[in-house]
C-alpha cells in the first residue's frame, strides 16, 4: 500500500532531479519529470507552460556544467490533500 509520505517522497526526488544540471540541459529528461499540463508562475510573474519551460531549462541557471549549480540542504513545506494544510512545523 503506498502511503501520502510516499507521494511526498516522490515529489521531492523529482524537485531534486530537476535542479540537476544533466536533466535541465535535456529536454527528454525533463519533460519525464513535467506534467504536459504543467504550468508555473515565476518569481517575476511570468506564466510558463509545459513548453515554454522545456524550451527555457538548458538556458536558465544550473543547466550547464559549467553553470552554477542548486544544492538545497532542507526541503520543507505542507502537505495538501482534500482542502486541509498539515504542516511539519505544526500539529
Amino acid at each position: 500500500m503506498k502511503h501520502e509520505s510516499d507521494d511526498v517522497n516522490e515529489a521531492v526526488a523529482g524537485e531534486l532531479r530537476l535542479m540537476d544540471s544533466n536533466v535541465r540541459a535535456s529536454r527528454s529528461l525533463a519533460r519525464e519529470l513535467l506534467d504536459p499540463e504543467f504550468v508555473e508562475v515565476g518569481a517575476s510573474g511570468r506564466r510558463w507552460t509545459y513548453e515554454q519551460m522545456l524550451a527555457a531549462l538548458p538556458d536558465m541557471a544550473g543547466g550547464s556544467e559549467e553553470g552554477p549549480h542548486y544544492r538545497p540542504s532542507d526541503i520543507t513545506g505542507p502537505f495538501w490533500r482534500l482542502g486541509w494544510c498539515t504542516s511539519p512545523t505544526r500539529p
